[in-house]
C-alpha cells in the first residue's frame, strides 16, 4: 500500500488555493518575501489531504499534494492500493469540484510528469496475535541493527530505523494498537476491520527525495515503468539491511565457517563478551562483517543482552509474503480501488 504521497504536479488553473500567508517587508513596506501555507482537503471520512499552488510556470501553474491518499478515499490505512497514478488521478479529478475551480485542461493531463518528493510504502504481516507482535518489536529493538542506521530508536511502540533521516527510513509497530490509540482518526474503522488489524505488524520504507533520486524513482512516469512486483522488492531490498541477533539460538556449525581468529570472536560473544570492548575498532568490525557473512549471526549486540527465552518470528518471516488486501474487503467501500484506464497524456 502506499501510505503517503508528496508530490507536484502541472495543474494550471486561475485562482489560488492555499491557507494562511506569511509576508515579510524591508523597513520602508518593501515586499521582502511571500509564503503561503497548504490547505486541507476533506475527503469523503473527513480525511484531509494538504494542497496549494505552486507557480513554477508561471501564476498557479502546479498543485502541491501532501496526505495519505488511500486514507482520503476510503477512511482508513490499514490495507489499500499501491496504484500512485491511479490515486494521484483520482484526487486531482476531485478538486475542480470540491473547491469550485475551473482547471484549464483536463486535472490528469500531466500527472505522469508529476514529481514526487516523498513515498510511503507500507505492508503488513500478520503474527499470531498483538502479543506476538508487540514481543517481536521488542525483541527487534533489543537484538537488531539496520545497515548505514544503526540500532532502532523506540518512540510510543513504534521502532524506527533512521527517523531524521532525509533520504529514507524504516519503522515497525502493532497496526491494532495505533488503531486503538487513535480511533478517532479512523472513521471508517468497523468491527471487521479492527479484528483483522488487531495481530498485524505494521512495517513502513519512507522515501524521501534524495533517495528517490538515487534510484532514478522522481516523476510517477518513473513508477509506470517499474516492474509488477517492482515496490515489493524495493521494500525487500531494504528491509534486507535489518541484521536481527539471535533470540532463539540455533546450532551453526561456525568452525567449518570460520577463520581462527573469527571463531574465537564468535566463542567470546556465546560467552557474552561485549566484543567492542575487546577488540580495536577496525578489528571489531572486520570479525562483525565477516562472521554475519559466513554465518549470519549479528555480533554486534551482546548475548546477555538478548532474551534467549524469547520467541519470535526472525527475518525470514519479514522476508515472506506479505499479507494481502482481504477478500472480503474487495469491491466494498472498505477499499478503494482507482479506476482504470483513466486518460492521460503519453
Amino acid at each position: 500500500m502506499i501510505d503517503w504521497i508528496t508530490a507536484i504536479v502541472k495543474f494550471q488553473h486561475g485562482k489560488e488555493i492555499g491557507g494562511n500567508i506569511t509576508t515579510q517587508t524591508n523597513w520602508n513596506g518593501e515586499l521582502k518575501w511571500r509564503t503561503q501555507s497548504a490547505r486541507p482537503l476533506k475527503g469523503s471520512f473527513e480525511d484531509q489531504v494538504s494542497i496549494k499552488s505552486e507557480h513554477k510556470d508561471g501564476y498557479c501553474s502546479h498543485l502541491f499534494i501532501h496526505g495519505n491518499l488511500v486514507k482520503f478515499f476510503q477512511g482508513h490505512n490499514i490495507f489499500g492500493s499501491e496504484d500512485v497514478k491511479g490515486l494521484l488521478s483520482e484526487f486531482l479529478l476531485s478538486v475542480p469540484n470540491q473547491l469550485d475551480i475551473k482547471p484549464l485542461e483536463s486535472p490528469i493531463a500531466h500527472v505522469l510528469d508529476a514529481e514526487i518528493h516523498r513515498l510511503d510504502i507500507t505492508y503488513n504481516f500478520s503474527l499470531e496475535s498483538r502479543e506476538q507482535v508487540n514481543t517481536w518489536i521488542s525483541a527487534t529493538e533489543q537484538s537488531a541493527t539496520m545497515k548505514y542506521r544503526g540500532r532502532g530508536i523506540m518512540t510510543s511502540g513504534t521502532l524506527y530505523y533512521g527517523k531524521h533521516s532525509k533520504r529514507w527510513a524504516l519503522k515497525f509497530y502493532s497496526k491494532g494498537k495505533e488503531l486503538d490509540d487513535n480511533i478517532r482518526k479512523h472513521r471508517a474503522v468497523n468491527k471487521a476491520l479492527k479484528n483483522y488489524a488487531n495481530n498485524l505488524l505494521r512495517a513502513e520504507l519512507v522515501m524521501r527525495r534524495m533517495e528517490l533520486k538515487k534510484i532514478n524513482l522522481t516523476t510517477v512516469r518513473d513508477i509506470e515503468n517499474f516492474e509488477t512486483d517492482g515496490f515489493a522488492e524495493l521494500f525487500e531490498k531494504y528491509i534486507k539491511g535489518l541484521e536481527i541477533g539471535e533470540c532463539e539460538m540455533k546450532t551453526i556449525d561456525y568452525q567449518s565457517e570460520l577463520t581462527g581468529t573469527q571463531q574465537a570472536a564468535y566463542q567470546m560473544w556465546l560467552q557474552g563478551f561485549d566484543l567492542r570492548e575487546v577488540y580495536p575498532r577496525s578489528t571489531y568490525y572486520d570479525h562483525k562483517r565477516n562472521i554475519y557473512k559466513k554465518v549470519g549471526v549479528n555480533v554486534s549486540v551482546p548475548r546477555n543482552n538478548i532474551k534467549a527465552t524469547v520467541s519470535y518470528p526472525t527475518i525470514d518471516f519479514i522476508r515472506a509474503e506479505f499479507e494481502p488486501v482481504p477478500r472480503w474487503a474487495i469491491g466494498t467501500n472498505l477499499y478503494f480501488e482507482p479506476r482504470a484506464g483513466l486518460r492521460v497524456a503519453a
